[in-house]
């Protein structure tokens, strides 16, 4: 992705990261902060701090035809995975539902950090 503009923000390490993320994206790229990208960006973020380990960093990229989402975090034991649940399940459909709504999403891991990282292209 060729970044016209690239923001990065440190995340506290607790439950209010999600909806701060939220906030965050929303004032730092206004109408480009789509329901589904701040839904994706809640999600990742969500499935960091229950997942991972500190620190937790929220990056986003946009150009003028898509923003990309990452989460950066300490690597952990765990690895992101689409899960298949049943509909009486209370969670794991975080990366189901990010897997639905980005146009792509990825993975990567390196140096002890993953980065999970989803892509919307804005229509």
């Amino acid at each position: 992705m060729t970044n016209d503009r690239e923001l990065r923000w440190d995340l506290p390490w607790d439950d209010t990261a999600p909806a701060q993320a939220r906030r965050l994206l929303a004032t730092a790229l206004g109408p480009r902060a789509a329901d589904d990208l701040l839904l994706i960006a809640s999600e990742l973020v969500t499935n960091a701090y229950r997942h991972g380990l500190a620190p937790l960093l929220l990056c986003a990229r946009q150009d003028d035809s898509q923003v990309e989402v990452e989460i950066e975090q300490t690597t952990s034991q765990t690895r992101p995975e689409v899960l298949q649940v049943d509909e009486s399940s209370l969670g794991g459909r975080g990366l189901s539902l990010v897997n639905q709504l980005a146009d792509a999403w990825q993975w990567t891991e390196s140096e002890g950090r993953l980065r999970v990282s989803a892509i919307l292209r804005l229509r």
